[in-house]
């Protein structure tokens, strides 16, 4: 009798399972039909003609091979549920018993450590193995030279068995093992700060603020219309006595000890050879790192080295002029008597952002060009090496770049920035997204010009690596 009860509940929920499955089949179908249609909008809007024809011939092949591969797995899945049915109950072989106990033994690590090598080593083919003689020969097999290969030298031509410069010495100081893990690290790397508690004081005196004012305010709206599109941040702050429940919590919170207790020492997450090597590099003082102007990586220079080639590039009278005196000055009166010549084109706010802040002198720095050293690139070819040394190469050039982020036109820069982008979408150059980039190529004549105009002036380098790839990929198909 419990049998048979068994049974029936068995052969009922199978019934059930069946008739959800039917029932999301439906459903599927459905989704599956308007993402169909909605694709295909999509690409009449985006595109005539042939490349539309194209698109959909590529939008086809994708379905058709997405189907292949889950009629592909759906059919090994038969297989082994007719194979189990046909064998349910059976006794089974012994010498498949054995051999499922010794690949289970196999499989299973023995410690944590092998463990995690398991997950997360990868394979090594034939390619890394060359690499791996390669990097020997060029004097890369040491243990202070052994770097990942996570930098990219993008104008060198691809090789199977080229490794990617991470660090590029051309100073004449030599790199430990631990100064290179962590100049390895790259410059974006934050190392666990030291406790701060003048900067927790004055975050925790704006938090004070910032409740002062909300309940001095509260949700109020401005009574009167304010058009300024910039303003000079507010330093008002609500007296006291409002609230006593909130001074009380104000005080408490203003008193309370910041220096942390030893309990609460944070661990560093550097090790301490590492930071020993920062620190020596940081108080280097003979040498300067930089970042590479393209690729990514990080070049080690003298500082009397990068001095000369510095002052250099500024001696070039046909770029560069000398002034006798400072301009800021002048340039901040120059701004003034242009706001002042037309009154009725910025509000009060907007004339106080624009005029009334600190002007600070410039800085200008370069970025060392190495894709554009024949010297480096020798360097890079013969050591095949993430970690290249080379010796103060002559053909060095740098990109200027002034820093200047309070000198006296940058407000006036953003003020003219905001104006400025609400009116870029009406410039015929003006590209909205990816869809909007193959917009712009009507024609095929019209698209291979373009193409070819874009492999020269290597605009696609403004899109990120993905996107470049698939743009890549369907305007080869589509011409």
């Amino acid at each position: 009798m419990e049998t048979k009860l068994r049974w029936d509940l068995t052969i009922q929920r199978i019934h059930t399972e069946v008739s959800l499955l039917i029932a999301k089949k439906e459903r599927y179908e459905q989704k599956y039909q308007e993402s169909e249609n909605l694709i295909n909008q999509e690409i009449d809007q985006i595109s005539t003609n042939s490349v539309a024809d194209k698109l959909r011939e590529i939008w086809s092949k994708e379905i058709s091979n997405e189907e292949e591969k889950s009629i592909k797995r759906w059919s090994e899945k038969q297989k082994w549920l007719e194979s189990y049915a046909e064998n349910y109950g059976k006794p089974e072989n012994p010498q498949n018993q054995q051999q499922k106990s010794k690949n289970q033994k196999q499989r299973k690590p023995k410690n944590f450590t092998e463990q995690r090598q398991r997950s997360k080593t990868p394979l090594r083919t034939s390619v890394d193995k060359t690499n791996h003689k390669v990097g020997q020969e060029a004097g890369c097999g040491s243990e202070q030279n052994r770097l990942p290969n996570r930098g990219t030298f993008r104008n060198q031509s691809e090789t199977s068995n080229r490794v990617d410069p991470k660090i590029i010495n051309l100073s004449n100081r030599k790199l430990d093992s631990d100064e290179m893990k962590v100049l390895n690290k790259g410059l974006k790397y934050t190392p666990t700060p030291p406790a701060d508690t003048d900067t927790l004081s004055v975050d925790i005196k704006e938090f004070c603020r910032k409740l002062r004012l909300k309940n001095h305010f509260g949700d109020k709206e401005s009574k009167t219309a304010d058009e300024s599109i910039v303003r000079n941040k507010s330093t008002f702050t609500p007296e006291k006595g409002k609230n006593k429940d909130l001074d009380l919590y104000i005080n408490h919170l203003s008193n309370f000890p910041l220096i942390p207790k030893p309990q609460d020492k944070v661990k560093n997450n550097l090790p301490f050879k590492q930071q020993q090597a920062l620190y020596r590099l940081q108080k280097d003082e003979s040498i300067i790192i930089k970042e590479a102007d393209k690729g990514g990586a990080l070049v080690i220079m003298d500082r009397i080295y990068y001095r000369d080639k510095i002052q250099e590039q500024l001696n070039d009278k046909q770029y560069y002029r000398e002034l006798n005196d400072n301009m800021e000055k002048k340039t901040k009166r120059n701004i003034n008597k242009l706001i002042s010549k037309f009154p009725h084109c910025t509000t009060e706010k907007e004339v106080d952002y624009l005029t009334k802040f600190e002007v600070k002198t410039s800085n200008f720095y370069g970025l060392p060009k190495i894709h554009k050293s024949k010297e480096v690139e020798t360097a890079v070819q013969q050591q095949n090496c993430a970690y290249i040394e080379i010796n103060s190469p002559k053909d060095l050039k740098f990109r200027p770049i002034v820093a200047g982020p309070q000198c006296p036109t940058h407000r006036l820069s953003h003020f003219i920035d905001l104006i400025l982008k609400p009116l870029c979408q009406y410039v015929p150059s003006f590209i909205r997204d990816n869809f909007d980039f193959f917009k712009s190529f009507t024609s095929r004549s019209q698209r291979r010009c373009n193409i070819g105009k874009l492999r020269r002036n290597k605009s696609l380098h403004q899109y990120t690596a993905q996107t470049r790839i698939r743009c890549c990929k369907i305007l080869a198909r589509v011409i």
